[in-house]
């Protein structure tokens, strides 16, 4: 049961970083570069403080 979780974790690490690329295009169409990017990187701070 434990390797299943680790796949599992694998398997989204996979899918969330090969969504970046996607979701950064679909992004800067909506907003500009730096606003894209300062969302992302705001986020992701976000995300760590909270772990």
């Amino acid at each position: 049961m434990k390797n299943l979780s680790v796949y599992l974790m694998l398997l989204g690490f996979a899918v969330f970083t090969g969504a970046t690329f996607n979701l950064g295009k679909y992004a800067v169409g909506y907003f500009a570069p730096a606003s894209a990017a300062a969302w992302r990187f705001g986020i992701a701070a976000l995300v760590i403080f909270l772990i």
